[in-house]
């Protein structure tokens, strides 16, 4: 869902760093983002993630306050900020499975009887 694939992750990193390596308490963390875009980032910690959409100057956000929106994470509002969700279930094809059983099965009886037939033409 990032939508910058150039955007330096490294303070982030760092402050990874610094909680899992050095152990350091860390209570708040601020980022300035310069570009606009939609950033996900999760917290390995809790397994939750946050869904950030920063809008160019002449964009706004809707139900903002001082320019800052926030909302939970449902489906209404990731579409807000133009992430669509998709049905992720996938419907068998039939008509392949069917085929492909039927085809799988005529090959092994074809190679079981020349298997037959090449053992009654030695005998």
């Amino acid at each position: 869902m990032n939508t910058n694939p150039d955007f330096d992750y490294g303070p982030f990193k760092q402050l990874k760093d610094m909680i899992e390596k050095q152990n350091i308490t860390v209570n708040t963390f601020s980022y300035i983002f310069n570009e606009p875009g939609i950033f996900v980032f999760s917290n390995s910690a809790s397994g939750t993630f946050t869904v950030i959409s920063v809008v160019r100057k002449s964009q706004k956000c809707s139900n903002d306050v001082n320019g800052i929106s926030a909302a939970m994470v449902t489906k209404e509002s990731l579409a807000e900020i133009g992430i669509k969700s998709f049905n992720k279930q996938i419907q068998p094809n039939w008509s392949f499975i069917i085929g492909s059983f039927i085809l799988i099965n005529v090959v092994i009886y074809i190679i079981i009887s020349l298997f037959i037939i090449a053992h009654d033409m030695k005998v």
